[in-house]
């Protein structure tokens, strides 16, 4: 998994590096990812994810550079141009004053907004989770329960074969 993310070759990561890594989740530094580091682990899996998107790396791209509008625009629909509806496209009024300028996609506020969506998405999964947990309990259970059936069944066969054979009958 790390290596898929690293878009590295098998043979660049080794086990140290992987450890040093699983290490960064490892909040009570026992060498395992337990259930609720492994929930930040995910929150950082989903972010990664969306950062390796096409949305994700405009908008990282318009994080880091103030001038990644303007490379925006260029990158719109396949005509060439902006997609509809966006604010780019939509003519604006020029104000008679300076407006103020919007918060930075990273200022605080933004960023607590951003946390807090991806804690309710992280809760959300984590609830989904643990219910497929559940199904999956339930179903290995009436598996378990089927292979009991089948070979009660099975011996019953066998004994039935042996009893005709005994009899006489093949």
């Amino acid at each position: 998994m790390v290596r898929n993310m690293a878009d590295a070759h098998s043979m660049a990561l080794d086990l140290d590096q992987c450890k040093r890594f699983a290490s960064i989740f490892d909040d009570n530094g026992d060498g395992l990812i337990e259930l609720d580091e492994f929930v930040t682990f995910s929150r950082f899996m989903i972010v990664m994810a969306f950062l390796h998107s096409q949305e994700g790396e405009l908008t990282l791209s318009i994080a880091m550079e103030p001038d990644a509008v303007a490379q925006m625009n260029g990158m719109g629909s396949s005509a060439g141009g902006v997609p509809p509806g966006t604010p780019q496209q939509m003519p604006m009024e020029m104000p008679m004053e300076p407006a103020e300028e919007p918060a930075s996609p990273t200022s605080p506020a933004h960023l607590a907004v951003d946390c807090e969506f991806y804690k309710k998405k992280s809760d959300k999964l984590m609830e989904e989770n643990e219910n497929m947990r559940e199904r999956l309990r339930a179903l290995e259970e009436a598996v378990r329960a089927l292979q009991g059936v089948v070979e009660e069944q099975d011996i019953k066969l066998r004994h039935a074969e042996v009893d005709l054979r005994a009899s006489g009958f093949r």
